[in-house]
């Protein structure tokens, strides 16, 4: 077991090493029986851990990217062309929620998908209805203060990162956020 404990260890230590060379390319993992997803030249694949079994799910001018499995490892949200879209784990049924944003995640139930844009971070039901803007960006002269890249626990707790600037200097932060009671998405 220390050996396989090592390697693992030593392959979630590389993998971002490995996947910063690669141009243009993001990737989620777990997924369903341990895949990677990963987007590269504008499509969408999946491969194994080991770098084995690699599949394409998506093709064509389309650029498809900032992807993220479901807990379950049943569905696949991701950005084509700057809206957010999901699909099976098979690469079917893709469906375009209508709603701009990036870097969209699954709440861990997968009822709701949080992401950001130029308003800051919002959740939304997968077919794109029930937006909710939870972190509100603001702009000023000489000011800005901006939400982005959310990313849900296991457990449901929200991280975002937070970023103000003003001429005196700026700052960046992580804010974590508890999990709202029913999943209304209700963060401050």
């Amino acid at each position: 077991r220390p050996v396989r404990t090592r390697s693992l260890l030593a392959l979630a230590l590389c993998m971002p090493l490995v996947l910063a060379t690669v141009p243009e390319a993001s990737a989620s993992f777990p997924g369903n029986d341990g895949l990677v997803i990963y987007s590269a030249d504008g499509d969408l694949w999946v491969v194994r851990a080991d770098g084995t079994g690699g599949r394409q799910l998506t093709s064509g001018p389309a650029d498809d990217g900032y992807v993220s499995w479901s807990a379950d490892g049943k569905r696949i949200v991701f950005r084509r062309d700057g809206r957010i879209h999901t699909m099976n784990a098979n690469g079917r049924r893709i469906r375009n929620t209508g709603v701009t944003g990036t870097d969209p995640r699954w709440y861990p139930d997968g009822t709701r998908i949080v992401f950001w844009n130029q308003f800051g971070v919002s959740t939304m039901r997968p077919n794109g209805t029930g937006r909710r803007l939870i972190f509100e960006n603001s702009f000023a002269e000489n000011f800005a203060h901006v939400f982005r890249t959310p990313s849900y626990s296991v457990e449901g707790y929200l991280a975002v990162s937070e970023f103000e600037h003003e001429l005196e200097g700026s700052f960046e932060d992580i804010l974590v956020e508890a999990p709202p009671p029913s999943n209304d998405c209700g963060f401050p």
